[in-house]
């Protein structure tokens, strides 16, 4: 059993773990209700690490040590329980987790394709440094990077990397079921989707 899908297969639905994480939930970072259900969407590309020890220092080197230069946009985090524990137990917040990938998470400047004046995404031509190897930001706003907890055991943790250049807001929306959702299951209940037939 995997510990994190792969939407680099086709697509992919990932339900946050609220019950063992100690951060609030995603939805309540976006302004909803606790009690809310809602969904976010996103376009990542993936990659998923192994951490470079079981504490706080071992996993954040390897967040930041795995982070791709030029990319430009949303950044999500997805911790397995195992992984947002020791985090927590060193008194890390989502927040102070941003802040820091963001400050620390660097690269020569010669690495963002931007720099060459190759892509929109990476290094904003008006703070490109003029010397290549200058450091330079990977996530230039801890606003556009988000965390959560989900996933199966295991020591994989997932970096979904924004794949739409520009993307630079989230979109969270609430699910509002319909007043007959009851009805609605129990008539569907027995319809089987294609693919799970195989």
């Amino acid at each position: 059993m995997g510990v994190l899908e792969n939407p680099g297969k086709y697509t992919m639905v990932i339900a946050e773990n609220e019950e063992q994480s100690t951060w609030e939930p995603l939805h309540v970072e976006h302004g909803f209700n606790k009690q809310d259900s809602t969904v976010t969407l996103f376009f990542p590309n993936s990659l998923q690490i192994w951490p470079y020890g079981t504490d706080d220092k071992g996993i954040l080197s390897a967040i930041l040590y795995n982070l791709i230069p030029s990319r430009s946009g949303l950044f999500c985090l997805v911790l397995p329980p195992s992984r947002a524990k020791p985090l927590t137990e060193k008194g890390w917040t989502k927040k102070e987790i941003a802040i820091f990938l963001s400050e620390y998470g660097r690269a020569p400047a010669y690495r963002h394709s931007s720099y060459w004046g190759t892509s929109r995404g990476g290094v904003r031509k008006e703070i490109t440094p003029i010397n290549p190897m200058d450091s330079v930001a990977i996530l230039r706003n801890p606003g556009w990077i988000r965390i959560l907890v989900a996933g199966g055991p295991g020591a994989f943790m997932g970096l979904f990397v924004g794949a739409a250049l520009g993307q630079t807001d989230w979109v969270t929306k609430k699910i509002e079921l319909p007043a007959n959702w009851n009805q609605l299951v129990n008539k569907y209940r027995t319809i089987v989707p294609i693919y799970d037939r195989y």
